[in-house]
């Protein structure tokens, strides 16, 4: 949470400083219970359920459906501008132009978690075909480097919470949809710093100082050990720096001199990023990223510097990367009537959303969510797409 200038609207006293965490990193909560974690086939079917409303028997109706597409196509002719189908009161939007994306209306879940920006024809590689910028068929890739960037302000305890108890099932389901040789880097940087998390609060982790690396480094699904290695790296505490800039950290984070493998002076991530894998950024606010004009506080650029700069992280083939963005969105959502004030809910945050949405693979769910488990089931396709699979 940033802290306003005393003429600012949302300004607010620095007492709120003093109520950070005082037992580092031990969050002053309950953790919460992880999610269920689903197999291949039900998060399959659980994606199909939530985008098109076909459950395992639905067959029939989706026959139906597509018959009465068919005649609809027969008779209009309009092909290049879509149609609208009335589907048991529901109506669906079919695209059929270059833009197409196949949308439904409602809203994708109970717990008020909302996906944006999300290419409905390239989430799933498997039924897409995924292409990289010069338009040839991405190779599948050989690993997936995972960064969380946590806001680790003092109003983000019970978000942290949530991702935690997330975050071992989306990497549990990207290995079912990934090549079984796929390794997994794993590491998270906080809104204050573009060093990956080893030391949370200053305290030694156990996991990282055994392992010898600045990140996890796993194959396949989960087990002891990872879950050991994120209940580290994500445990980032609300003791951190007001002035969040989650995109300045990400960046340099990911940057070429932090990941120098080597040499006199070995980057502090070195050998985070690596050639033919997938590149997942996963970003967790309450706050816009703004350049703030009377304290300089937030991240230089804008949306599109910011993904210029991550597409020349990936060498320009920006379908391997997977932004996924948990901040505040426009309503519907799951925060407060009054969005945001400085300590509950979450700022909307377009430049962080569109920045998300300049990446095929990008996808936003509601910071104020309940739960963070159907936003991460999902964007595990999102993630097999980077991947070309």
């Amino acid at each position: 949470m940033s802290i306003r200038p005393s003429n600012h609207p949302s300004a607010h006293s620095s007492a709120s400083l003093s109520q950070s965490w005082s037992r580092y990193p031990t969050p002053p909560m309950t953790r919460p219970a992880r999610e269920p974690w689903r197999s291949r086939d039900e998060a399959v079917a659980a994606r199909r359920e939530a985008r098109f409303g076909l459950g395992v028997g639905s067959l029939a109706a989706g026959a139906a459906m597509l018959g009465a597409l068919l005649t609809l196509l027969g008779s209009s002719g309009c092909a290049d501008e879509g149609a609208a189908l009335d589907v048991d009161g529901d109506t669906m939007m079919v695209g059929f132009g270059v833009d197409g994306a196949g949308e439904t209306d409602g809203d994708e879940g109970d717990d008020g978690a909302d996906w944006m920006g999300e290419d409905e024809g390239s989430t799933d590689g498997a039924d897409s075909g995924e292409e990289d910028g010069g338009g040839a068929a991405l190779e599948p890739c050989t690993g997936v480097d995972l960064l969380f960037v946590i806001d680790n302000s003092d109003t983000m305890a019970e978000e942290q919470g949530k991702l935690l108890a997330a975050a071992g099932g989306f990497i549990d389901d990207i290995a079912k949809l990934v090549p079984e040789d796929v390794t997994f880097q794993v590491g998270a940087v906080t809104t204050d710093s573009a060093d990956l998390v080893r030391s949370p609060g200053g305290a030694a982790c156990s996991f990282f100082a055994e392992s010898g690396l600045p990140f996890i480094s796993h194959a396949g699904g989960m087990n002891a050990a990872l879950d050991a290695g994120l209940s580290c790296a994500l445990a980032v505490g609300t003791a951190g720096s007001p002035d969040e800039r989650p995109m300045e950290m990400a960046l340099t984070a990911l940057g070429p001199a932090a990941n120098v493998v080597g040499g006199p002076e070995p980057g502090a991530n070195m050998g985070f990023v690596r050639d033919d894998s997938a590149l997942v950024v996963v970003l967790l606010t309450d706050e816009e990223d703004d350049l703030e004009t009377v304290t300089a506080w937030g991240s230089a650029g804008n949306p599109d510097s910011w993904a210029d700069e991550l597409s020349t992280i990936v060498e320009g083939v920006d379908d391997r990367v997977s932004v996924l963005s948990l901040v505040g969105h426009a309503k519907p959502n799951a925060c407060p009537g009054f969005q945001w004030d400085g300590k509950e809910g979450a700022e909307l945050a377009p430049r962080l959303i569109e920045f998300t949405q300049r990446f095929t693979h990008g996808m936003v769910g509601d910071a104020c969510a309940t739960s963070y488990g159907d936003f991460f089931a999902e964007a595990a396709f999102a993630v097999a797409g980077a991947c070309g699979v």
